[in-house]
């Protein structure tokens, strides 16, 4: 009987240790620095959070350090299921994270690998690849709905390249119209009016930022005009007019005519390769109003702009490019503005379909827009270097 005895608590030793095994989840990964082509980051404190959605901030749960290899390792117990797992380092003033993770029963995840940047302070090299603004009458105003997508070609995260007294540091710094009321960023929390100018103070990692923000612009009488300045390198510029009694006086932008985006028309107007410090305006006017006075002295202001951006653009044009390397300009440019306009209506639809496959789309169409203006930009260069031999 004690024979027995002792052969039954072996057993039952054994299964609770088998479950606690089986309790036990490993999540592991490695921290790598992407500026100096993924070299291991070592002894660096890595810190493993989880988070559920009701939560507002992740609870901390676990330290360790990165070995020389940049590995780090976190065993854990009692698994909630219910949350998101990751883990987070801090590295020269900037946290980053690795992707979550939910917990299926019997299984770990996959590696958690981190990727850190060193930083910079300098946004010199940065460019709009794509600026939208969506224009909507609402009665007394127009609402004006931007979104820019911005390029770090650097191999450097961007933090505090502006410093202001009001904001702190900041990575950006965009001009908004004189009128501009009722500001409401929606593409982060962190992007902040004082005054005419906005500031974004999120980083800003290498490849590319989406920016986007909202403000309204009251009618005087029956015309808006519209001012501001391009605060870095643009490559297209397109404005959608929603409202077909509204139309759009401009010597600067083209007009591209009509434009559908699902089931909606709407009026383009565009605009390519704008100099840094490019002064835009253009004025909107709704049927009825106005004085032809008024509009003349527009126009010719804004034919006035068009002529300095004119010797502006001639200034900076290189020589043509010999036959035998010459791109396809037509092709190119064709299929360029195709992907300008398949983003923008990925871009107005988010509101109604935030769903993955929406951004991955969108994600497609973004990476073969940066490999055509690479293309451009490789061609510019040789052609930049064989003009000085």
């Amino acid at each position: 009987m004690k024979k027995l005895c002792q052969i039954f608590l072996t057993i039952a030793l054994f299964a609770v240790g088998q479950h606690s095994a089986l309790a036990e989840h490993i999540i592991r990964g490695r921290v790598i620095n992407g500026t100096r082509d993924s070299s291991a980051v070592a002894s660096i404190q890595v810190h493993l959070q989880k988070i559920k959605k009701t939560d507002v901030n992740p609870a901390e749960l676990q330290q360790t350090r990165s070995l020389s290899s940049g590995n780090y390792r976190f065993t854990v117990q009692n698994i909630d299921s219910l949350s998101t797992w990751f883990a987070a380092v801090d590295y020269q003033g900037v946290r980053y994270y690795s992707h979550g993770t939910n917990f299926k029963a019997g299984t770990n995840p996959l590696q958690q690998d981190i990727v850190v940047y060193d930083s910079t302070h300098s946004s010199a090299d940065l460019s709009i690849l794509m600026h939208h603004i969506f224009i909507d009458n609402m009665g007394k105003t127009v609402r004006f709905r931007e979104s820019q997508v911005l390029n770090n070609p650097g191999r450097k995260a961007i933090t505090h390249a502006i410093h202001n007294q009001h904001v702190g540091g900041a990575t950006l710094r965009l001009e908004l119209p004189q009128a501009a009321i009722n500001f409401t960023p929606t593409s982060s929390r962190e992007i902040i009016q004082h005054g005419q100018y906005i500031f974004d103070k999120t980083i800003i990692l290498p490849g590319n930022k989406q920016v986007s923000y909202s403000y309204e612009i009251p009618w005087r009488g029956d015309t808006i005009p519209v001012s501001f300045t391009v605060d870095y390198p643009s490559r297209t510029f397109n404005l959608f007019i929603s409202d077909p009694n509204i139309t759009l006086v401009s010597a600067q932008l083209a007009d591209d005519g009509p434009f559908s985006i699902r089931g909606n028309t709407y009026h383009r107007y565009g605009l390519d390769n704008i100099a840094k410090g490019t002064r835009i305006s253009f004025t909107l006017r709704r049927s009825g109003g106005g004085q032809a006075q008024s509009s003349t002295r527009i126009i010719i202001l804004t034919v006035i702009l068009l002529g300095f951006a004119l010797v502006i653009g001639y200034v900076r044009k290189t020589k043509k490019i010999s036959s035998t390397e010459k791109i396809d300009r037509t092709k190119t440019a064709q299929r360029k503005k195709e992907l300008i306009l398949e983003i923008a209506r990925l871009d107005l639809a988010a509101a109604q379909d935030d769903s993955q496959e929406t951004k991955d789309k969108r994600q497609l169409l973004m990476d073969e827009l940066v490999g055509i203006e690479m293309n451009l930009k490789n061609a510019a260069a040789k052609t930049k270097s064989r003009s000085k031999k």
